[in-house]
């Protein structure tokens, strides 16, 4: 069986923060430790009088076997919003979605590992009680390209429903997302335009039982499509968190930052 072609697109954010450029550095050493196989991939703009990452930045990262794809979309889509253009990349079998400021880790390679043995076209982690209320965290999230369009509707690709989220919300703060289909409008619920919830607007109505999602927090609550963690965390850690340029971690405090992890939503002596 021939190998699978397998990215990780990184979400590179304000690329002038040293917390982006150092994170994307420190996940290209670990991928290949990591997620043996799968390869990196920044998305950059195709034409820009200024190129958000400095040259010398992007030889760096380029020696560390680093993908660059450049891309004409930067128009309508924001620099931190170029990674999910890979769900629409046709000869990619798997991809996820990370943030540079994260850090890949075991933990999240583990769960990975899962989704793909589960063979569901779209994966989706929550594993911080700032992801309570979202079926898809932006960089959370992953896919497999072909089947991931097979429940889009039909003549259309994700990037087209991702661009279309983009100049209406270039327009207008809320209102209803409008999706064309054969030139039909069809009508969804109402949205905030919240760039924190862009991938779940857009997916939210073809999800179905098309999703396998692992969950640390609400697991117990959500039904067929939420599954436990394979694997238990490691003191505070989670999969999603942020890093300082130098490795020291943010705290992300919620409302519900007090409460206790359910110990249901994880799987007991997990087998690596």
């Amino acid at each position: 069986m021939p190998q699978a072609n397998t990215v990780i697109s990184l979400s590179m954010g304000d690329t002038s923060s040293p917390d982006v450029i150092f994170g994307a550095m420190q996940n290209a050493r670990l991928a290949p430790i990591l997620f043996p196989g799968w390869k990196l991939r920044i998305y950059l703009p195709e034409e820009s009088p200024q190129q958000p990452l400095p040259e010398r930045i992007i030889r760096c990262l380029k020696t560390l076997n680093v993908e660059m794809v450049y891309t004409n979309a930067s128009s309508t889509l924001r620099q931190s919003e170029l990674c999910h253009l890979v769900a629409a990349d046709h000869i990619v079998d798997y991809f996820i979605v990370r943030s540079a400021t994260g850090r890949l880790s075991e933990r999240d390679a583990f769960v990975v590992g899962d989704w793909i043995n589960s063979q569901k076209p779209i994966h989706a982690i929550r594993d911080h009680f700032s992801h309570k209320y979202s079926s898809i965290v932006n960089t959370l999230w992953g896919g497999m390209p072909n089947d991931l369009n097979k429940i889009l509707p039909p003549r259309s690709s994700f990037t087209d429903l991702l661009l279309d989220y983009a100049a209406k919300r270039s327009k207008k703060k809320s209102g209803r997302f409008d999706i064309l289909i054969q030139g039909a409008p069809l009508q969804r619920a109402d949205v905030k335009w919240d760039d924190r919830e862009l991938v779940e607007n857009i997916l939210e109505p073809y999800l179905g039982n098309s999703t396998f999602c692992h969950d640390s927090i609400t697991c117990h609550n959500l039904g067929d499509v939420c599954h436990m963690f394979p694997v238990d965390r490691v003191d505070q850690e989670y999969i999603g968190q942020s890093f300082q340029a130098m490795g020291i971690p943010y705290v992300v405090e919620t409302e519900h930052s007090n409460e206790q992890l359910p110990a249901n939503c994880h799987r007991d002596n997990p087998q690596p």
